[in-house]
C-alpha cells in the first residue's frame, strides 16, 4: 500500500466577512476578513498517489463526487510548482456540505496541509504555513485562514493569511453554529459574489465599509469585548446581506428557522445576555457569547426551534498533518 498523507482541519468562520473577489488573482479578496477556528467542526482529508494513467478522484464520507472547478483550478496550480502526479483524496467531515457553515475552508485547508506533506517526504519541496495559506487560497479563500490557529487575518488582496491571536487569548468566548438547514445551497458562495458584485448598487458601498470598520473588530479581539465584537461583527454580516439582497436577481439565504433563531436571540439580549449573531451563505446562525451564558442560551433556543442541531465551539487550532 502507498503511502498515505493527511491533516485535519476547522472552518474558519468570519467575524468580519470576506466577500467580494479582486480582479486578476485566482480568489484573492476585496474586502479584508478577521476568521476564528470553530474547534468542535472539522475536516479530514487523506490524499495517495495515483500511477499517471489514472485521473483525480475525490470521495466524501465514501461517497465520490465530481472534481469541482475550484478543485481542478488548485491542483493545477500546485502541478505548477511541482511535478504531483493524479491523486486519490478522501474526506471525512461532520460539516454539512455546501451549507454555509465555512466547510470549504475546512476542506481546502486540510488538502493544502495534506499536499504540502507529501510534497516534502516525496519531493523534498518544504513549504512554510504562508505558502501552504497560498495554496488554500486558490481553492476557497477562507481556506487561507483556515490553516492558522486561534484568530486569523485576511487582508483585502492578500494571497495568504496570518494568525493574529493564538487560541489561548480568548479562553471564555463561545461559538454556538445553530444548523437549520442541511441541504446544498442554493447558490455557491462563489456565483453569488460574481453576481453581487456585477448587480447590486452596494457591493462598492459594502466594500468600503468593510474596510472602513475592520480596525475597530480587530482591537474588540484585541480586548477581548464582547460588549464591542458582537454588535460590530452583526453589523458587518447585515451590511453584507444588503448589498447580497440588492442584487439582481436578489440573493437570500435565510429561512423561516433562520429568522425564528434572529428572534430568539434578539429576545435574548432584551433579557440581558450579551449574544450576537452573524450568518454567511447559508440559512445557519452563527451566535458568539462568553461561556457563562452558554446553557440559558442554548436552552432558549432548543425551546423555541427544537429542530434545529446546535454545535458548541471553543477558539480551534490550526491544521494538523500526519503521514501513515
Amino acid at each position: 500500500m502507498s503511502q498515505r498523507y493527511n491533516a485535519l482541519a476547522h472552518p474558519s468562520l468570519a467575524l468580519s466577512k470576506y466577500w467580494g473577489k479582486m480582479d486578476g488573482n485566482i480568489n484573492t479578496p476585496a474586502t479584508p476578513s478577521l476568521g476564528i477556528s470553530l474547534d468542535s467542526l472539522y475536516c479530514e482529508v487523506s490524499i495517495e498517489l495515483l500511477t499517471q494513467t489514472q485521473g483525480d478522484s475525490v470521495f466524501q464520507n465514501k461517497d465520490k463526487l465530481e472534481i469541482s472547478d475550484q478543485l481542478a483550478i488548485m491542483l493545477e496550480a500546485v502541478r505548477k510548482k511541482f511535478h504531483l502526479p493524479p491523486i486519490s483524496i478522501e474526506t471525512t467531515s461532520n460539516i454539512p456540505y455546501a451549507s454555509g457553515l465555512a466547510g470549504s475552508s475546512a476542506f481546502f485547508a486540510a488538502l493544502a496541509a495534506s499536499i504540502a506533506l507529501c510534497a516534502e517526504h516525496e519531493y523534498d519541496v518544504h513549504m512554510t504555513s504562508k505558502d501552504i495559506s497560498n495554496i488554500a487560497r486558490i481553492g476557497s479563500a477562507s481556506a487561507s485562514r483556515a490553516v492558522f490557529s486561534g484568530f486569523q487575518y485576511l487582508d483585502k488582496g492578500a494571497i495568504h493569511a496570518e494568525s493574529i491571536f493564538p487560541k489561548e487569548h480568548w479562553p471564555d468566548l463561545r461559538v454556538l453554529c445553530v444548523i437549520v438547514h442541511t441541504e446544498k445551497k442554493s447558490i455557491s458562495s462563489r456565483e453569488a459574489m460574481q453576481l453581487c458584485k456585477k448587480t447590486s448598487p452596494f457591493y462598492q458601498s459594502w466594500c468600503t465599509f468593510a474596510e472602513e470598520q475592520i480596525g475597530l473588530i480587530r482591537s474588540a479581539v484585541a480586548e477581548r469585548d464582547i460588549g464591542s465584537l458582537g454588535p460590530l461583527m452583526t453589523h458587518n454580516a447585515y451590511a453584507m446581506f444588503g448589498a447580497m439582497i440588492a442584487s439582481h436577481p436578489s440573493i437570500r439565504y435565510w429561512n423561516p428557522q433562520s429568522l425564528l433563531v434572529l428572534n430568539v436571540i434578539k429576545t435574548l439580549r432584551k433579557q440581558g445576555y450579551a449574544v450576537w449573531e452573524t450568518m454567511d451563505a447559508g440559512a445557519q446562525v452563527k451566535l458568539i457569547y462568553n461561556q457563562a451564558d452558554g446553557p440559558s442560551i442554548r436552552r432558549s433556543i432548543e425551546s423555541h426551534v427544537p429542530d434545529a442541531r446546535l454545535h458548541e465551539s471553543c477558539v480551534g487550532s490550526g491544521v494538523d498533518s500526519w503521514k501513515e
